[in-house]
């Protein structure tokens, strides 16, 4: 048709101008003078990028000893300390600011497959792998039926919602779409769509299995949309009360602040960073007994999470429990070693402690 052949002529023209514009043949040679989308495109490699590449390096190290059967969904930030470069290339990817008690570090390995693959297994990632090959595949049957049977717009149709479902899967190699709820709702809502404008073109007879299991796997859809819900409403609430806490605590009111933080680790006490907020607080107020309780209760499930190890040590040294603070000091030591205050912990002394203490 005219019309189409004339729409797609102006999409490649397009395409060709902004391709024209952002990668010329003066980036390529000489990247210096490089446009910006160029200089992103290239520098993955980069130490001063987001340092993918040592991410990427640091969890394939994990993936070694838990290739088979994964860690656990959730678990990826967990143990990654453990795994870290003791001389890491990018040393600004895990930042500790003592002072605040902030903790940055990749939570992610910027790669939905490699943390897939490192969180459910190879049973996850076959999984994941087969089901977007399903998807490609009822993309090519509904595209092929649909010009077989003079039903340009329809192939078109499926061609760009397979599109857009491509184009999500294809980022899930460099960043964690499949992990963001809005990236995830576009991804698979073109899924979704790609699907249901192809069925008319798959002829294929449910299997009987399928049949007697469907109202069981409702039921289990169902159970699982709920519980999602329920964390939904902790997790609400929870962000809420971490807010009000640093509202509070920007106006020195360390009181309601602690108040507020209490509640939210009460609501989500899978959060680590809202437990070490809590223990920071109590030692700020005093109560390093609680503290002290709190960052156990925290690392024994995270044992590698910073914060808790240094609030760990600081409340067992002004309790006096000397051995048990330089365990914990020790523990940073060996598991952060790139810190750049470092030196501070391999003393272990009081004068290191009260001087941390200070707000």
């Amino acid at each position: 048709q005219p019309g189409l052949r004339l729409g797609l002529a102006l999409a490649l023209l397009v395409l060709a101008l902004v391709l024209a514009r952002s990668w010329t043949a003066t980036e390529i040679w000489n990247p210096l003078k490089a446009s910006a989308p160029f200089r992103e495109l290239t520098s993955i490699g980069l130490a001063d990028t987001t340092g993918r590449l040592q991410i990427w390096s640091d969890s394939l190290a994990m993936l070694r000893g838990h290739a088979l059967w994964g860690i656990g969904p959730g678990h990826y930030a967990v143990h990654l300390p453990a795994y870290l470069e003791k001389i890491p290339e990018v040393p600004y990817l895990l930042h500790w600011n003592v002072r605040t008690g902030d903790l940055l570090m990749p939570l992610r390995p910027h790669n939905d497959y490699l943390q897939t693959w490192l969180e459910l297994g190879l049973p996850g990632l076959f999984s994941l792998l087969w089901l977007f090959a399903a998807v490609a595949w009822m993309a090519r049957q509904g595209i092929k039926a649909a010009w077989q049977s003079h039903q340009p717009c329809r192939a078109l149709l499926i061609a760009g919602t397979f599109s857009g479902f491509a184009a999500w899967a294809v980022a899930m190699l460099f960043e964690f779409p499949f992990h963001m709820p809005a990236s995830a709702l576009v991804g698979w809502l073109c899924a979704g769509l790609t699907v249901a404008l192809s069925l008319p073109a798959v002829h294929c007879r449910p299997l009987r299995l399928f049949l007697l299991l469907r109202t069981g796997l409702t039921t289990l859809a169902l159970v699982l949309v709920l519980t999602g819900l329920a964390f939904a409403y902790r997790q609400f609430w929870s962000d809420i009360y971490v807010h009000q806490s640093a509202l509070a605590a920007a106006d020195q009111d360390i009181e309601h602040s602690y108040r507020w933080i209490r509640n939210a680790y009460a609501h989500t006490p899978w959060k680590a960073q809202a437990g070490a907020s809590k223990a920071r607080l109590e030692l700020l107020l005093d109560r390093p007994e609680e503290a002290l309780a709190t960052s156990k209760a925290i690392l024994q499930r995270d044992p590698h999470f910073l914060p808790a190890l240094w609030a760990k040590g600081v409340a067992a040294g002004m309790l006096g429990h000397k051995q048990e603070s330089r365990d914990a000091f020790q523990a940073i030591v060996e598991i952060y070693p790139f810190l750049p205050d470092i030196e501070r912990y391999r003393r272990f002394g009081h004068s290191v402690v009260n001087r941390e203490m200070r707000p």
